[in-house]
């Protein structure tokens, strides 16, 4: 049995444990939108170096700024949306499609071994409420062969169909820490829920000299969960979709393998709204090797596409493209928000891009205060 039919199978009974739905395997597809209604984001703006200068560099600034504030809102609510977020972390197969090569042999396969299987859990809340979550797996084992012949074929099948809901499940949440069992920390309550669902199929056959080998998977799924903690109320919409399909043809010589994979995910958080896209593909004929990486986040009515981001800790590594001005690269410390979220209180982001050769700085004085842009000091 291959490793992807065995993960598919494996992850039945571990797909729903902790309240998150979870599927982790390997392939990928994309389409543009999901059965929530999300739609993936497209970045169509400047994919040139910037050109940073004095006319422009409050309106760069302000592109930044908005980028930085988004990510910080959500560093910020991060611990009231972990448990959520395994909803749409997926990482599994979505999408058969027929082989290229169609030179598997003709035998009959007889069944040999199949089941049905559900089962469900229900989980209560230390502070009230509750989470349930359910699961259904169909499998099927073919096999036949020719012994006069000397050719053999199987073929293995599975289904799965996952899905959690939470009626007011509550838990204890630190800021700084995952969901805990102890009784302290913010009341945050959960309600809403999601599913999601699995197929893969192998099959394979040998005639004593040659093998043919097809594997094919595909995942759909979605979430719509709302976090109540304290007095904030925070919503976090999810899907995802991937694909992956391995053809292999020792008789035809011929060898495919392709993975797509995409996710959306939206946040409402303090009356702002987030989106984030990520895509993924590769293929491989045995030759040529190809992949394609993209993450983009929406916020404030524009789309960015991100080369690499990292913050923690009010620290920031940014490399961006934006819309109109293209790549920048950024660099900021001691950011923090405001007391309501509203907006950037302090910190310093730095920034320039290969284009340009002084780089400028933004400095946050305050909330309701307009950060002043300047030329960066010289190191």
């Amino acid at each position: 049995m291959s490793s992807v039919i065995k993960t598919v199978k494996n992850l039945t009974y571990l797909a729903v444990a902790g309240g998150s739905l979870v599927l982790a395997g390997c392939g990928g597809d994309s389409s543009s939108s999901s059965s929530n209604g999300l739609s993936a984001l497209e970045y169509t703006g400047s994919t040139d170096d910037a050109v940073i200068s004095s006319e422009n560099s409050d309106a760069i600034a302000d592109e930044l700024g908005k980028l930085a504030y988004a990510n910080l809102l959500l560093e910020e609510a991060r611990p009231y949306t972990e448990r959520v977020t395994g909803l749409h972390d997926v990482n599994s197969p979505f999408g058969p499609r027929s082989a290229s090569a169609q030179s598997a042999l003709d035998i009959e396969l007889e069944k040999v071994d199949g089941s049905d299987l559900s089962f469900s859990d229900f989980v209560a809340g230390d502070c009230g409420g509750y989470y349930e979550t359910s699961t259904s797996l169909g499998e099927d084992e073919y096999f036949g062969e020719d012994s006069e012949q000397g050719i053999v074929g199987e073929e293995y099948s599975v289904e799965v169909d996952l899905s959690l809901s939470y009626d007011d499940y509550c838990d204890y949440v630190s800021e700084t820490t995952m969901p805990t069992a102890v009784m302290s920390g913010v009341e945050t309550h959960y309600n809403g829920g999601g599913s999601g669902s699995q197929k893969a199929r192998m099959y394979m056959d040998y005639d004593g000299e040659d093998e043919y080998f097809v594997e094919e998977s595909s995942m759909q799924m979605s979430g719509d969960v709302t976090v109540t903690a304290g007095e904030r109320t925070m919503r976090i919409q999810m899907s995802s979709e991937r694909s992956s399909y391995e053809l292999d043809d020792e008789r035809e010589g011929t060898y495919e393998e392709t993975d797509q994979y995409i996710n959306n995910v939206k946040y409402t958080l303090d009356g702002q709204t987030l989106s984030f896209t990520q895509k993924e593909s590769s293929s491989d004929d045995g030759e040529t090797y190809e992949e394609v990486e993209q993450e983009m986040i929406s916020f404030a009515g524009s789309v960015y596409l991100l080369d690499d981001f990292y913050l923690s800790d009010g620290d920031l590594n940014l490399a961006a493209y934006l819309p109109e001005y293209g790549y920048v690269d950024a660099e900021g410390e001691g950011l923090a928000l405001c007391d309501d979220n509203s907006g950037i209180a302090s910190g310093e982001i730095t920034f320039d891009s290969p284009e340009s050769s002084t780089p400028y700085l933004i400095t946050y004085n305050g909330c309701g205060v307009d950060p002043v842009v300047s030329i960066a000091p010289a190191l």
